[in-house]
């Protein structure tokens, strides 16, 4: 078996997970349902294009091994099934989106992602995005916003997000977020290190992030 068919059919098995939990969790008449629905759909199209990435590390990575442990402590051990077998090859980046600009050493040392669909995939789109992100604990991660909707699916960890002028929101392991286009938002992950599988509709452009300050000036 290739790297291709191996990692090929462990994204696979993960977005069938996936979308049975979410699926579980909103009500078809619910506005978020058609927007996940859409992710959904078009990622089965970004499939012909492996990229065959090197794999790579970040310096937040040190936590993915917890992570891990947390959420197939807490009954997700079918997501971490599937993320075990990823590990070896996966690139583990700092978001493009923050490419070029003078940002928090302390923030990029504790954070990072990959993608499994998306520009920088494993498999390269440039209408859907997939991937993980992984936050050290008691990061603060600042005010942005983008064009694309954006689900996240916390796998494990608690999070704590703001979204543009709404109440404060509390996401327990195995919860789900969905963040409208262009509504600033801001977020914390707790005492413990905190992944989420995030997917969103779009193109590099649209899954950008924009009014980040993570400027070490006060």
């Amino acid at each position: 078996m290739t790297n291709k068919e191996k990692v090929l059919g462990q994204i696979k098995e993960l977005l069938e997970i996936l979308q049975q939990r979410l699926e579980e969790d909103i009500l078809p008449e619910e506005p978020e349902y058609n927007e996940i629905k859409k992710i959904f759909m078009q990622q089965r199209e970004a499939f012909n294009s492996y990229a065959g990435l090197e794999p790579q590390e970040q310096p937040a990575t040190r936590h993915w091994e917890s992570a891990l442990k947390m959420a197939k402590d807490i009954g997700a051990g079918d997501l971490v099934r599937c993320l075990e077998a990823l590990t070896p090859y996966l690139y583990w980046m700092v978001n493009p989106g923050y490419r070029g600009q003078n940002v928090n050493t302390e923030f990029v040392d504790n954070y990072a992602c990959f993608e499994l669909i998306g520009p920088d995939g494993l498999f390269t789109s440039s209408t859907v995005t997939v991937g993980v992100m992984l936050l050290s604990p008691n990061i603060y991660y600042p005010p942005h916003s983008h064009p694309a909707p954006e689900c996240l699916y916390l796998v494990s960890g608690r999070g704590t997000w703001h979204i543009a002028s709404g109440p404060i929101i509390s996401i327990p392991p195995g919860g789900h977020i969905l963040i409208p286009p262009e509504c600033l938002h801001a977020f914390w992950s707790m005492d413990t290190p905190l992944a989420a599988i995030y997917l969103c509709l779009g193109n590099e452009n649209q899954h950008g992030h924009s009014g980040l300050n993570l400027d070490t000036e006060e």
